[in-house]
């Protein structure tokens, strides 16, 4: 017989089952991929997700109560398609400069005085697909307080594209390493890039945030093993940056439920001419 220790189990099954467990732990962990292995399935699986945002915004604001003249801005910034018709997510942060320009305060005959945004309004409004094809678009959403715009094209696309899966998801963990796929600059032709980040924090009050260590505005963050946590914003607080947060999956497919619902209006074709020029491709990827 085989002894028995004190709740009547034999040790000889107690050794068996913890030889088990111990081997088999060892082979999940050995099962997780290397860096190296979850870059190439990222940009071989999706890179062709993360595309380039190029538009005009027209600014009209106010200094006390005198109207300053509307101003036309040319930017770019990446956007991470959502859907097989090109709807795209992007930073509002990184297209939209209200954020940063209300409240800042300007020297005048008298004194100091802050700028009110009355206006943003974006113009010709291109998704630029990594072969180069520009698809004529319109933000026709955007949410402030979570730093998200969204994009859609005014036609119907000739054939479905790549697009990252919103219900393939997953909720990291504290200090899980999150995996931002994004581009490069533009002095290296926007290639593929991925970046390890992170999860330094978790909160769920009024609703989930996901603070990294390191993001790029409008690309998206994955696990391990290619799941979706969500999309990276900028945390802004009195107009500046002062962090970078990942959008639940989940969230954004709540509210792209809404956006995939409207139709964007036609293409206005005469504009003015913008009068001055955002140069960057996308703010760059930041740490905290």
């Amino acid at each position: 017989m085989s002894s028995i220790d004190s709740h009547g189990l034999p040790r000889r099954r107690l050794l068996v089952g913890f030889l088990f467990g111990a081997l088999l732990g060892s082979a999940v962990a050995a099962a997780e991929p290397s860096p190296t292995e979850i870059a190439q399935l990222l940009v071989r699986r999706y890179s062709a997700a993360i595309v380039q945002v190029n538009l005009v915004v027209k600014v009209s604001g106010t200094v006390g109560d005198k109207a300053i003249p509307p101003r036309e801005l040319k930017h770019e910034a990446w956007a991470t398609l959502i859907g097989p018709g090109g709807l795209a997510v992007v930073s509002l942060a990184a297209i939209d400069p209200s954020e940063v320009l209300e409240g800042t305060r300007i020297n005048t005959a008298k004194g100091p005085m802050k700028i009110d945004v009355t206006g943003v309004e974006f113009k010709l409004v291109r998704l630029r697909l990594p072969d180069g094809t520009e698809v004529p678009a319109r933000v026709i959403l955007k949410d402030p307080d979570l730093d998200v715009a969204f994009i859609k094209p005014i036609n119907r696309v000739a054939m479905p594209l790549v697009h990252v899966d919103l219900a393939n998801d997953a909720y990291p963990q504290l200090l899980s390493t999150g995996y931002v796929l994004g581009r490069s600059s533009r002095a290296t032709q926007g290639a593929p890039m991925v970046r390890r980040s992170d999860i330094i924090s978790l909160s769920e009050n009024p609703r989930r945030k996901i603070v990294a260590e390191n993001g790029q505005p409008g690309c998206p963050m994955f696990d391990a093993y290619g799941k979706l946590y969500g999309l990276c914003v900028r945390l802004f607080a009195n107009g500046r940056p002062t962090g970078n947060l990942v959008l639940p999956a989940a969230d954004i497919a709540e509210i792209a439920k809404q956006a995939d619902s409207i139709t964007p209006e036609p293409e206005v074709v005469a504009v003015e001419n913008p009068v001055s020029e955002k140069p960057a491709v996308a703010p760059p990827a930041t740490g905290n």
